[in-house]
């Protein structure tokens, strides 16, 4: 007799249980992003911080690449330098037009230094 008697108050227990957990559930289960605070979606779908994270992967990468060509650059005019030492030296009209080259290729130089300087600063305030 005791038995039917304890089924019946664990049956009612857990129909208890469950429509006050549906309540307690529902009030949960509204969204809230914690990167730009709006209600309307959570953070693994915000646009904001999907933008955000692909401008900066973009400047890292354009950092990156920009080192790459001031090192290909500065090897380069290393190595030319490193092959005209071993040359004699001519002077002619040519000599000149050299010189111009090696003069451009230092404002080149100084142009991409100032770039990567620029974009380093830039991407550390993002």
């Amino acid at each position: 007799q005791q038995q039917p008697e304890l089924q019946l108050k664990f049956a009612y227990i857990a129909e208890r249980e469950s429509s006050s957990s549906h309540q307690y559930n529902s009030n949960q289960t509204k969204a809230l992003c914690y990167y730009c605070s709006d209600p309307e979606h959570f953070i693994a779908d915000c646009k904001k911080r999907r933008k955000e994270t692909e401008i900066k992967v973009k400047l890292e990468i354009e950092i990156i690449e920009t080192k790459v060509n001031l090192m290909t650059e500065i090897t380069e005019t290393d190595l030319e330098k490193e092959a005209k030492k071993d040359e004699q030296p001519e002077i002619s009209e040519n000599t000149i037009f050299e010189e111009r080259k090696d003069e451009e290729k230092n404002q080149i130089i100084n142009r991409l230094e100032a770039k990567v300087q620029y974009l380093e600063e830039n991407f550390e305030k993002i």
